[in-house]
């Protein structure tokens, strides 16, 4: 990726948020918020998840949605690490299950492959609960001082 693209599409619209009123401190917790919204390990979820935490918590909209789509890509990274540290959570073997015995289970009994799949589920996502606001706090107080540091330019 080009880092003209990364700039124009990611960095000058979050400071054009701050030219136009937003508070360094906001724009770092919907940073923050964003990030951890994104990697939320549910697909499907984190841009319906992003407009009700801004709205909730009145942060800016359009910033939460670009750090969403910016950090998403990490979402796949982060994924599978979400669902094995929450089989190892709930000591669940679940997670354990390699690909040709999920298709099989699929093909045999689809209730028990929903059923698993859903227990695997609520396990990372109670992973993600557990390890992001921990990163949450981290981002904040990383790209508060640069968001200052920008607000006065």
């Amino acid at each position: 990726m080009k880092k003209s693209y990364l700039k124009n599409r990611f960095i000058t619209p979050l400071i054009n948020a701050l030219k136009q009123g937003i508070t360094p401190e906001r724009l770092a917790l919907t940073v923050s918020v964003g990030s951890i919204l994104a990697v939320f390990p549910v697909f499907g979820t984190t841009t319906i998840l992003c407009v009700i935490f801004a709205f909730l918590f009145r942060l800016n909209h359009a910033a939460i949605q670009i750090v969403n789509y910016a950090v998403y890509p990490l979402w796949f990274i982060l994924l599978l690490p979400f669902y094995k540290i929450g089989g190892m959570l709930f000591r669940s073997s679940v997670v354990n299950l390699s690909v040709e015995q999920i298709v099989t289970l699929f093909r045999i009994d689809k209730w028990e492959f929903i059923q698993n799949l859903g227990f695997a589920t609520l396990y990372a996502v109670v992973a993600w609960a557990l390890i992001c606001p921990i990163v949450a706090a981290i981002l904040y107080f990383l790209t508060l001082p640069v968001f200052r540091k920008y607000s006065k330019s």
